[in-house]
């Protein structure tokens, strides 16, 4: 087997990867940039106060939507590529061409209808090797957790639909305070203390934590500690966008491998 014939599919591999490191940059640099240092308040008498998150610059979503499609679209293009380096182009008409490209199917009668106008003119080991590849030679159970299915259906979201955005989970959101009383016989007036949660959803200026008192307030001091991904929400459950790329290039350059065996 001529192997030189994935170098188009593998190249394309290899910018999906860079797009996967730009992503990881670009979070890991909003990230690192985030401080989330709770803003104390005391009420004007002093009873009551509030701890809420700071004013800061929400995720770039959108952006990073752009370079996660980017890379998705450069994997799917890879198995298409593969495809139209076994074909014979001279040997197709016009109309034939536009049909060339990788299938990926879960039901086998759909490899059994259209395949041979979808790999027309490849060599029949090579066909054999993308059939070894399809989601329907899994157990029926396992083909929804084929990593192909998932590629295809990200693509034709990010290209016919919607941009494939990623979505924030909070992983956890500690959060901590002090309030301070003149003297000892105040602190032990406002024990057990009365303090309300509120919300802990990573959103500027969101209020953490509420609380009265008996006593006048001296001061008030809070801290967080926050974890965050960025993500896809997926059938089979949330996964990191990075996680996700990462997974993509690996089989998909599996695949190429198999095929170009």
């Amino acid at each position: 087997m001529d192997t030189t014939r994935a170098i188009p599919a593998y190249a394309k591999i290899g910018r999906a990867r860079q797009h996967g490191l730009a992503l990881q940059s670009r979070i890991i640099g909003w990230s690192s940039s985030l401080d989330l240092q709770p803003v104390a308040k005391i009420a004007d008498d002093r009873l009551s106060w509030e701890l809420r998150l700071p004013v800061f610059d929400p995720p770039p979503l959108s952006e990073w939507a752009l370079i996660l499609g980017d890379g998705v679209h450069n994997l799917r293009s890879a198995l298409d590529a593969l495809v139209w380096s076994h074909a014979e182009d001279s040997a197709m008409t016009e109309g034939q061409k536009k049909s060339i490209s990788f299938p990926i199917w879960s039901d086998p009668d759909d490899w059994d209808k259209h395949s041979s106008r979808l790999l027309r003119t490849l060599p029949a080991d090579v066909v054999q090797r993308i059939h070894d590849c399809q989601p329907f030679q899994r157990l029926e159970a396992e083909r929804s957790g084929d990593l192909l299915p998932l590629l295809a259906d990200l693509d034709n979201r990010d290209k016919h639909r919607l941009t494939i955005t990623p979505v924030v989970q909070l992983n956890q959101m500690q959060v901590s305070h002090s309030v301070e009383f003149s003297d000892e016989a105040a602190v032990a007036r406002n024990l057990p203390p009365d303090v309300s949660v509120h919300g802990t959803s990573l959103i500027p200026g969101q209020l953490l934590l509420s609380g009265a008192t008996i006593d006048p307030i001296q001061r008030i001091s809070g801290s967080t500690a926050v974890q965050v991904q960025f993500g896809l929400e997926l059938d089979a459950g949330f996964v990191g966008v990075v996680e996700l790329v990462e997974m993509l290039v690996d089989y998909t350059a599996q695949v190429v491998a198999h095929v170009s065996s």
